[in-house]
């Protein structure tokens, strides 16, 4: 008569039903694992049988040195004593070529074993295990292969009924699962009926909640856990509804500011009450007084840099009040510069007094526009010699047009070096800009370094010759990275043509793969030249960065070489730095320089 009731109840047949499902999903899995565990174990005991026999084959194979005699006729008589008759033993070298079998004689025409299941196991686990059809005798066999160092040994029996005897699942747990789904029907019944009745007037309390209708007092939940959880709910509902006029100003307010901004955001009411911030207020306030202030927020007011807000508040208060008119701007405006960095920092006071504190960090700003300026004053410096040149000696070629010959193309000559000079300059420039502003406009392909390598000695071939220099190249010929032509050729350009004009006469450049892993190549670059200090080796990769000002001039340098170099082994994903070369003290100063960079090996 309960199971009739219960099913009447649409709500609790969904219930019963509900329970009931997780309760056959959860059989259904037990009763799946159990299968596939008493199966595994059936079967790992017969592996273990097997196991006794290879071991016996591998001694016997290893004692006599089967392998290297190439003479198994000894395994027959070892595998006729066995107490299985019908053991098939099978010897198999790690190639996959079949050594031995016991069953057929004509092992020239059997097939590589690799591709078997059992092998391939035996590969990745040191044994394995297959039933399946033997393509040499069509008999169904139970197949277990152990790997050794030079060979696998395979035992297989055949697959009969009492190899199937053996692998049998037992049941039992079946008919235990069966008893246990009676049982728990007849408490789905129970618990359905028990808390049932407690659901449906929490169903009909949520409905109407849902609806935004009127909750009666006269709500009657059973004597039990889930009747005061009813009746506590429909209470904190009616005070919720109560609150909610309360906090949707403050929710407004919080979700109109604390957005998934990096701006350091803080909510106070007017008696500076912390309300709600945000993690970045806190480290960029921290940050600012230098004190640790997650827990005490009143002492945010005592610090020195923004002193004047308490005025600004107290302005804001007493204009809320109506004692002062004042209409200036409610908003308090101030920079902070802290310790390197640079804060915006900004208050707002809202209608009912309470405020909002708002800190932006505006360091790479400041950083970007100094840099700028710098950048700016280089470039207008390094353009201004070559053009001063320039102008200098067309100047006086106008003003002397009777000048003689030999001095005319003298000047005439000293033009065009300053022209190439400013022409190299404004090239390095473009490049520059190109990889720092638009780095996808460059054509990424394979490129084999030595290919690279090849052109660039090549074209430096006869200034070397002339200075007497040596390059030992020691990169694998089959070296590729997916990258940018261009951008690797001037990695390696750069360094050579250094190399060339500030490292002295009779010198050895050595370009070397150190070594590589599976996503990036490494190399060394370095000469044994006249070097450079260890004080510049921080700066070297700054743009415009001389070491020695004068002689760079001279010799046509542009200063923007080795950050070309920089920019395009980042553009590639690697990194680089420059170390002195430990070579032995000449004149109290070190000789050498070694550049260390990896290439990524695909952009």
């Amino acid at each position: 008569m309960k199971t009739l009731y219960i099913l009447k109840s649409k709500y609790r047949r969904k219930l019963f039903l509900s329970f009931l499902l997780i309760f056959l999903v959860f059989a259904a899995i037990v009763s799946f694992f159990q299968y596939s565990r008493e199966k595994i174990f059936k079967i790992e005991k017969l592996e273990t049988s097997l196991k006794i026999y290879n071991k016996i084959i591998k001694e016997k194979i290893v004692d006599d040195k089967l392998i290297i005699s190439g003479s198994f006729s000894v395994l027959g008589r070892i595998v006729t004593q066995m107490p299985e008759n019908d053991l098939r033993v099978t010897i198999v070298d790690k190639s996959g070529r079949v050594l031995y079998d016991s069953f057929y004689a004509n092992i020239s025409a059997m097939n590589n074993h690799l591709d078997r299941r059992e092998f391939k196991e035996a590969i990745k686990k040191g044994s394995g295990s297959n039933i399946r059809l033997s393509a040499t005798t069509g008999i169904n066999y139970f197949y277990f292969t152990v790997k050794y160092d030079d060979f696998f040994v395979r035992t297989a029996l055949p697959y009969t009924e009492d190899i199937k005897n053996i692998l049998k699942v037992n049941l039992w747990f079946i008919y235990f699962m069966i008893i246990a789904f009676l049982i728990t029907i007849y408490l789905l019944i129970y618990v359905t009926d028990h808390f049932g009745r407690a659901i449906s007037v929490l169903k009909d309390f949520a409905v109407k909640a849902g609806r935004n209708e009127t909750i009666s007092n006269d709500m009657i939940f059973e004597k039990n856990e889930l009747g005061e959880i009813g009746f506590q709910i429909v209470n904190i509902y009616k005070k919720h509804k109560q609150t909610t006029l309360e906090l949707r100003i403050e929710r407004e307010k919080l979700f109109k500011h604390l957005h998934y901004s990096k701006e350091g955001i803080a909510i106070f009411t007017q008696d500076k009450k912390l309300i709600v911030s945000n993690n970045y207020f806190v480290d960029y306030i921290n940050f600012i007084s230098e004190e640790n202030l997650d827990i005490d927020f009143d002492r945010i007011f005592k610090i020195e840099e923004i002193a004047e807000l308490n005025k600004f508040l107290a302005i804001s208060v007493l204009r809320e009040q109506g004692k002062i008119d004042n209409h200036k701007d409610q908003t308090y405006k101030i920079r902070i510069e802290k310790n390197g960095r640079h804060y915006h920092f900004r208050a707002i006071v809202f209608d009912d007094g309470s405020f909002e504190i708002s800190i932006n960090d505006i360091t790479e700003i400041e950083t970007s526009k100094k840099m700028k300026e710098q950048m700016t004053s280089n470039i207008a410096h390094e353009l201004k010699t070559p053009v001063a040149a320039i102008s200098g000696f067309m100047e006086t070629l106008l003003a002397n047009p009777d000048i003689d010959k030999s001095k005319r193309e003298h000047f005439i000559e000293r033009t065009f070096k300053q022209s190439q000079r400013l022409a190299s300059l404004i090239t390095d420039l473009s490049v520059l800009n190109k990889i720092d502003d638009t780095g996808d406009v460059f054509t990424i392909q394979k490129v084999k370094i030595n290919d690279i390598l090849k052109d660039i000695l090549f074209d430096f071939k006869e200034k070397m010759i002339e200075k007497g220099i040596v390059v030992n190249c020691d990169i694998e010929k089959e070296e590729v990275i997916e990258g940018n032509l261009f951008l690797l050729d001037a990695i390696f350009r750069n360094f050579i043509d250094n190399s060339i004009k500030y490292g002295g006469e009779g010198i050895t450049i050595s370009i070397k793969n150190r070594y590589n892993d599976s996503e990036y190549c490494y190399f060394n670059y370095s000469d044994n030249g006249v070097g450079v200090g260890r004080e510049h080796l921080s700066r070297i990769f700054e743009r415009f960065y001389r070491v020695d000002k004068g002689r760079s001039r001279i010799l046509g340098g542009t200063g923007l070489g080795l950050s070309i170099v920089k920019h395009a082994v980042m553009f590639h994903g690697g990194n680089i730095y420059a170390k002195q070369v430990k070579e032995e003290l000449v004149d109290d100063k070190k000789r050498g320089i070694e550049f260390v960079f990896s290439l990524k090996k695909i952009k």
